[in-house]
Parts: structure tokens; sequence; C-alpha cells
């Protein structure tokens, strides 16, 4: 799922974070802008994001915090979301 979501907003066309951008030491690029928390290097603990992803395999994604609410919300994180629900509902069919 996390691997559709991320592929799916690297191809989309949106406007990703520079290539040498990361947020901190705790997040993990796997496409060109597209980062993901690893909760173990971030030394918080878990939260109700963490249980999620590990427990059904759905997790948050950054969209960039000094984007415009338009990309961030109706064009990224709704791909985003669509992705997911759609990998979720293939996973756990009949």
């Amino acid at each position: 799922m996390t691997d559709q979501m991320i592929l799916a907003v690297a191809q989309s066309g949106a406007k990703l974070a520079l290539a040498d951008y990361l947020p901190r030491s705790f997040f993990t690029t796997s496409e060109r802008g597209v980062f993901w928390l690893d909760s173990q290097k971030r030394g918080e603990g878990l939260n109700l994001a963490d249980f999620a992803a590990n427990r059904y395999g759905l997790f948050t994604i950054e969209t960039g915090m000094k984007a415009s609410f338009e990309h961030r919300g109706p064009r990224v994180t709704m791909l985003a979301a669509q992705t997911s629900v759609t990998a979720f509902e293939q996973r756990y069919a009949s």
C-alpha cells in the first residue's frame, strides 16, 4: 500500500520537494521528493499514525508545509488517500 501511494504521488506531476530536501534525519525518501517518517528513528514513541501503519499498513504523508492548501489538500493528499484505499480494498477483498 505504501509503495502504491508513494508511486502515485511521484508520478502525478505534482510539485514535489527538491531532491536534496530532507525534513529531518528520521525521514526516508524512496522517490524524488517523496518522504516518509520512520517512527523508530523519530524517538517520540508510537502515536495513532504509527499504530495504523503497524496494524493496517496505512500511513500519512508529508505534503509540503510550504505548499499551498490547494496543492497539499485536493491534489496530493486526496490522491494518496484514494490510492491507499484502493490498495486496502484489493488486499482485503473477499
